[in-house]
């Protein structure tokens, strides 16, 4: 993830700022595929096989309440394929990461 981080305008720390800014990118990456899927909240949770409480939280954004490990077994549930690469970063008193994703749920691999 290459991206910047407007998380760390908010967060004291910056792995707090990075874990949150990793969660937000996989969750639009979820969402985006979902809405694809179905249009209903409730067909979305049944496709995740998550409560309704749990797709509302995620379609919200709610960041506190999901882990990575979560969004990424979701994103796994619906076709994609998921590489994580995280490291120290010793200079920046944080961490680096690298998150490879492939949606094998299309036709052409």
């Amino acid at each position: 993830m290459q991206t910047k981080n407007p998380f760390l305008m908010i967060c004291d720390k910056k792995v707090d700022a990075e874990i949150m800014h990793i969660k937000s990118v996989l969750i639009i990456l979820l969402m985006k595929k979902l809405n694809t899927m179905a249009s209903k909240r409730k067909d979305m949770a049944s496709i995740l096989g998550c409560s309704e409480s749990e797709m509302s939280k995620l379609a919200n954004g709610y960041l506190s309440c999901v882990t990575i490990e979560k969004i990424i077994k979701h994103l796994s549930t619906i076709g994609f394929s998921v590489d994580c690469n995280f490291s120290r970063d010793a200079d920046s008193a944080g961490f680096t990461s690298f998150i490879g994703l492939h949606d094998f749920s299309t036709k052409s691999h």
